[in-house]
């Protein structure tokens, strides 16, 4: 093996979502803690990384996109959120 191949992060460890990403996707934080059954807190601390959670990540990416009729009703409340 190389070592280009020894250090490279498996695709499992390289998923990640931001908080811009989920949003795209539809949800708020807090949709997507109620989605998944857990607590807003604990999807923000991941989010921000604060706290790790590979299952807790992957079920975040694994979210499908909302229907547009949703999506239109969340408002941003930060400007970067609305690029």
């Amino acid at each position: 093996m190389t070592p280009t191949q020894i250090n490279t992060p498996s695709p499992k460890e390289q998923a990640k979502i931001t908080a811009v990403e989920l949003f795209n996707k539809g949800y708020t934080g807090a949709a997507a803690a109620r989605a998944l059954g857990c607590s807003r807190s604990h999807v923000n601390q991941v989010l921000n990384g604060k706290r790790e959670s590979k299952p807790l990540m992957l079920q975040l990416i694994a979210l499908p996109r909302q229907e547009p009729r949703f999506r239109e009703a969340l408002t941003p409340k930060h400007p970067s959120l609305t690029a």
